[in-house]
């Protein structure tokens, strides 16, 4: 029996990675196909697998402020809105409050995939401490105006080799798991393996998960 909540209807579109901003990171300067993307999934469940928002370097307040757009059309979603809360989701109760019809859980299981950001897997980031040490670093990182910092650990990530620590240890389990996660912001599919990418990437991607199990990586334009 999964310890994870299971949902069972239709058919999902899941993204991760939009970090939503204060208007001076990632999302900024694709919020108009980010709205675009949302108006395309509004019939369909909608699932976001972690990292929402970016609250490692701008605070709720900030973030809020400036796409509270972004904010009511995601609530609109209501009951079909199942968030999955990444590493840079540093409030998760928050989270909760701002979308309360939404379900809002570490992972779940939907159509034989287990869904979730993937953090708790990353080999740089495997407690509470470390990942507290990151988002400290990535304020101060964000106050110096280093953000040469930021292009170099992009390059560092984007590489074809990002997924292959998270592949390795999720794919060890004997039992035929297959997991659906985000986190890396570098798309890849496999047999029982599907990273989302980023929605927020030049080249933004998301997973169609259908009724009857099969997850296909898609582009968005």
């Amino acid at each position: 029996r999964s310890k994870y909540h299971t949902a069972t209807e239709g058919a999902m579109i899941i993204f991760s990675d939009s970090h939503i901003d204060n208007g001076h990171g990632v999302f900024a300067p694709h919020k108009k196909r980010f709205h675009n993307f949302l108006d395309f999934a509004e019939k369909e469940q909608l699932v976001i697998a972690g990292d929402l928002f970016e609250w490692w370097r701008f605070s709720p307040e900030e973030t809020m402020a400036k796409n509270m757009d972004v904010i009511i059309r995601l609530q609109s979603f209501g009951d079909r809105l199942t968030i999955t809360p990444g590493n840079h989701d540093l409030r998760v109760a928050l989270l909760q409050v701002m979308f309360p019809k939404a379900k809002v859980v570490p992972a779940f299981v939907a159509h034989g995939w287990t869904i979730m950001h993937g953090h708790k897997t990353d080999p740089l980031l495997d407690t509470k401490t470390e990942r507290a040490v990151a988002a400290i670093s990535a304020r101060v990182i964000h106050a110096l105006k280093m953000e040469w910092v930021d292009s170099i650990v992009e390059r560092m990530t984007s590489s074809k080799r990002a997924n292959e620590p998270y592949v390795q240890e999720l794919m060890k389990n004997p039992i035929q798991f297959k997991f659906i996660i985000g986190h890396t912001h570098v798309p890849l599919q496999l047999d029982r393996f599907v990273n989302t990418g980023s929605i927020s990437n030049e080249e933004a991607t998301y997973v169609l998960l259908t009724a009857d199990g099969k997850a296909k990586l898609k582009k968005f334009k």
